[in-house]
Parts: structure tokens; sequence; C-alpha cells
């Protein structure tokens, strides 16, 4: 039986995912196909789960590892690897985990799974060069209104309905504060930006948060201020559009037709 090698690694895959060793039991020699598959199948199977683990360190110690290795496996099941890269795997976790039954009454563990998910992808994000502010701040104050910005790839946003980067500290090896929190108390609205080699998560309030997500979307910054006025009736775009420029949030900017 011949068949070509794309055929045979689908075949392979195929078992893998299954269990079912007769795809490729014509190409293990003896008549052991389905053991010597379960040792690769366990192997894989260890693997996807560790990198979950690793990418996902305070949703196990929330939830502890029975259940973790739990949901994991069935995470597993339900969305096979794309990549040769063990790293990539576990991008949609986070998604799987708000519609998981059994993780239901954990309102809050998804997104404490999406800022774990984040912290990885900004940690991991390209080097950039920031916009030179002097170059902002030599515009004509009557072209502002049209500037649109690119982002730093390093630069992450998250709104979540609960204090899941409180949840998020709290459970960092190095926390010092074991005052209680309350789940149902309020949400956040968080920024994740790389500095150096570090990551830092930033409380930030519900008009930046407007603004950043709409600049970062597309939107021109008079748009984008409008909708901060309009969740936040005191946002201060002087104040912010200074600190994001120095912190290095942006990368480019072009000008669009006046408002």
């Amino acid at each position: 039986m011949q068949v070509s090698l794309l055929e045979l690694q689908q075949n392979f895959c195929h078992a893998l995912r299954s269990g079912n060793a007769d795809d490729v039991a014509p190409w293990i020699s003896g008549n052991v196909a389905a053991e010597r598959l379960a040792i690769y199948r366990n192997n894989s199977q260890t693997n996807l789960r560790n990198a979950l683990r690793s990418d996902y360190p305070v949703v196990e110690k929330l939830v502890g590892g029975e259940f973790f290795a739990h949901v994991a496996d069935a995470y597993i099941a339900s969305t096979p690897s794309h990549s040769g890269d063990v790293g990539d795997y576990g991008s949609s976790f986070a998604d799987f985990l708000s519609a998981f039954p059994a993780a239901g009454s954990l309102h809050y563990l998804s997104d404490v799974a999406r800022i774990e998910r984040a912290w990885m992808d900004v940690f991991l994000a390209a080097d950039t060069e920031p916009i030179d502010p002097a170059a902002v701040a030599s515009l004509p104050q009557d072209k502002l209104g049209a500037l649109y910005f690119g982002f730093n790839p390093g630069v992450y946003l998250l709104a979540s309905a609960n204090p899941v980067l409180s949840i998020w500290r709290a459970n960092q090896a190095d926390a010092d504060d074991n005052s209680p929190i309350n789940i149902d108390s309020h949400g956040e609205f968080i920024l994740l930006r790389r500095i150096g080699a570090n990551v830092e998560l930033i409380l930030i309030e519900h008009g930046e948060y407007t603004w950043l997500s709409r600049l970062q979307s597309g939107v021109v910054l008079s748009d984008a201020v409008e909708a901060a006025f309009t969740t936040q009736s005191d946002f201060d775009l002087t104040q912010c559009l200074h600190r994001h420029l120095a912190a290095g949030t942006f990368i480019s900017f072009t000008l669009g037709e006046t408002p």
C-alpha cells in the first residue's frame, strides 16, 4: 500500500487524536501498532497539557491541578495544534473556558486566562521604535483631530466585568497582600505593555480605555476623544496623549482629513 508522505502524516495525526491505530498500522513494524501509537499519543497529550500549564499558571492555581488537567484534556480533544511550535498552542483557551460547563460558576476565570495569554503575547511581541513626541507636538493644533495612530505590538487592552487584575496579582508568587477580593465587586480596565524585558499591567480608567481601544481599531483621534468623553465626562485628553507618547504606545501616525 503506497501513500504520499503528506497522506501518511495526516493519517498519523488523525490516529494520534483518535487513538485508532488502523490508519497507520501498515507502516508500523510488528503487530504492536496500538501500543506504539499509545506512546506517541501519551507524549503528545502530555506536551500540550504542559504547554497550557506553563501559559496559564494562575488559572491552574485557582481551580486546582486535577480540574485543570480535566479542562486541559477537554480542550486538547477539541482543539488540534496547528503549529510546530508548542508555545503557540492554547491561544483560544480563554474562549474555551468561558463556554466550559463545569467552569460556569467561575465567571472570572476566562478573563484571568486572557490576562495570562496577553502577558505572553506582549512579552514576545516584536521590538519597535516609538514615534518622537516632538513630531506630534510640531503639528498645527487644528490638525490633531485628524491623526490616526499605529500601535506598539507590545500593547494590549482588556476590559473585564470582574476584578481580574486584582485576582491575577493576588495569585503571583511574590504577592504580599492577603486581603480577600470580592469577585463581584467591580470590573476593571487593564493595559498591558512591555517596557524593556518587563511586562507592566496597569489599571486604567474607562475613558482612557475607550480612547485607546478606539484608536487601536483605526478610528481618527477626534472620534476616539468623543467616545472617551461619552464614557467618562472628566477624561483628560492632554494628560493621556502626553503619557502614551512618552511611554511608546504609538509607533506611527498619519494625517487624514481634518474633521
